[in-house]
């Protein structure tokens, strides 16, 4: 609590203010996956930029989770399917992609509840695939839980 008051009395001594700025963004970039050609949904880009994650549109019917490999910042070449994750049952949804910078691999998968995933990452597929207990996971039949992302440390889900 001392510390807290120390700030705020600093802050006024000084005129200046302990808080972060604003970031400032610049213009929206256009970004092309050369070779695809269907809609590319819910991207993520990896920790080291060179890899972007991204889904089909999900539109009733089966929605897969795809990568591309970086070209330069706006260019992607599409690879094809993330190896490991994919769901061949009919009419299923795996989509929303994350990874954390020790590559562990994060979707959503509608194979059962709870339907978050995880896996380890290495070079366009997923091993070690099992399911993410915990108090994320809504436990209701038809409550599903859709865009979460890891953190860069791996230890908060958003």
């Amino acid at each position: 609590m001392k510390k807290v008051i120390i700030l705020i009395a600093l802050s006024f001594i000084t005129k200046q203010t302990f808080c972060q700025t604003t970031p400032v963004f610049g213009s929206e970039i256009k970004v092309t996956i050369n070779g695809l050609t269907f809609d590319a949904m819910e991207p993520f880009i990896s920790l080291d930029g060179n890899t972007l994650f991204f889904n089909s549109i999900n539109s009733g019917g089966n929605t897969n989770l795809y990568y591309a490999a970086k070209i330069n910042d706006s260019t992607f070449n599409y690879i094809g399917l993330v190896g490991g994750c994919h769901d061949l049952s009919p009419s299923h949804l795996d989509a929303v992609a994350s990874i954390d910078s020790i590559n562990n691999f994060f979707w959503t998968s509608l194979r059962s509840i709870p339907n978050l995933y995880r896996g380890k990452y290495l070079a366009g597929n997923v091993n070690n695939i099992s399911k993410v207990y915990g108090t994320c996971n809504i436990l209701t039949p038809g409550w599903i839980i859709m865009d979460a992302a890891i953190n860069y440390q791996g230890n908060l889900l958003y």
